[in-house]
């Protein structure tokens, strides 16, 4: 009887982390055999979970779609999560939860007025909501019997046009960049052209391409965010000469003001805001082609490089093996990427104690295992 082939499980997440760190991966989905949590999700991955549950709910809702209902939970649950994490005075934790939850209400009331419409004209069909897929292949030249790879993907939406004659993925990505050259940068992106890939294997169709729709966070500025979307531009009146008045964009003499302190708060604003002021917050891509070689380049180099990371974890695992040669086989697979434990922009590596404290038991430590490995 011929020996079962062990399928090797890949994904985009996982690659992401190897690109950014190899340790990073080795800790996230090698170590003990399944990988760790953070003891606190990253502000960045909790705010960009919260707003994706969001533009699900409003796809899965649709067309009887309660923005309220969706708007305000998301407020909810990012203000709540902050003020349970939240490092600082009292008042500095209320302001950035606060900040932060009427941002993440701002998108998703901003997106269903604005940008939903516009991408329901052209595609008023919905096929899937975050739809699990899985691309299945080979590299015959890795082992004997050829290697087993999967690639699992969650596409965030698929839509068509209403005769079905044409469908597209639509892949949803909060930002605090929305130039030219990040419209750009989506025609490589590997995300978006491997997930394209899985759908039409496990789907059985054949999209004619991936449309990146963005969400603008705005930036940080002197403490606080500028973004039409938690702020607002307010001047106190001098009655009888000059009235209090609130506007949208800066102007000369006006000040930010809060919008969760505004009279009807982020509802109101969001529905009074103009269009040309809502459609900078959501900047979208042309319509993006396959690229074939893209894909099959990724394939082949996750597979030679997941076999590595299999060959290397098995090792490190195995007590039986010498401390120094699981040691060699943890730095020669999974060397650590210094500059991003602390980069000057960006996010602190969740994995900081592991690499450079003295952690014995990362669970006492408030880390946990994953459920899923890949």
């Amino acid at each position: 009887m011929p020996n079962q082939v062990e399928v090797i499980r890949h994904s985009r997440p996982r690659a992401e982390a190897d690109w950014e760190c190899p340790r990073k991966l080795y800790y996230l989905r090698e170590f003990d055999g399944i990988g760790l949590n953070p003891d606190i999700e990253s502000l960045e991955m909790f705010f960009g979970s919260s707003i994706h549950d969001g533009l699900a709910a409003i796809a899965s809702m649709h067309p009887k779609v309660d923005i309220d209902a969706i708007g305000e939970a998301a407020f909810q649950q990012v203000k709540e999560n902050l003020v349970k994490n939240g490092v600082g005075t009292d008042e500095e934790v209320d302001n950035f939860s606060s900040e932060q939850a009427c941002l993440a209400e701002g998108l998703l009331r901003g997106f269903y007025k604005h940008a939903w419409p516009g991408l329901l004209r052209r595609y008023p069909k919905i096929v899937a909501v975050e739809r699990d897929v899985i691309f299945k292949h080979t590299f015959e030249g890795l082992s004997d019997p050829a290697g087993l790879f999967e690639f699992h993907a969650k596409p965030d939406l698929i839509l068509s046009t209403e005769d079905g004659s044409e469908v597209i993925y639509n892949e949803y990505k909060t930002s605090s960049n929305k130039k030219e050259q990040w419209i750009n940068s989506w025609d490589k992106s590997i995300q978006a052209h491997a997930t394209l890939a899985a759908i039409n294997q496990t789907l059985g169709l054949d999209l004619a391409g991936i449309i990146v729709q963005g969400l603008y966070k705005g930036y940080a500025s002197y403490g606080k965010l500028s973004t039409p979307l938690a702020y607002a531009y307010h001047r106190y009146g001098n009655p009888p000469f000059t009235k209090t008045e609130t506007i949208y964009e800066w102007k000369a003499g006006f000040k930010k003001y809060p919008v969760w302190h505004l009279e009807g708060g982020v509802k109101k604003w969001i529905e009074s805001m103009p269009e040309e002021v809502l459609m900078e917050q959501f900047p979208c891509t042309p319509l993006i082609f396959p690229d074939e070689d893209l894909i099959t380049r990724f394939f082949k180099q996750r597979a030679i490089r997941e076999t590595e990371v299999k060959a290397a974890s098995k090792l490190i695992q195995d007590e039986t093996l010498a401390k120094p040669i699981r040691d060699y086989a943890l730095d020669h697979t999974f060397p650590q990427h210094f500059n991003k434990c602390k980069p000057a922009w960006g996010f602190e590596c969740a994995f900081q104690q592991l690499c450079h404290g003295q952690v014995s038991d990362p669970v006492k430590a408030g880390f946990t295992y994953r459920e899923k490995r890949y």
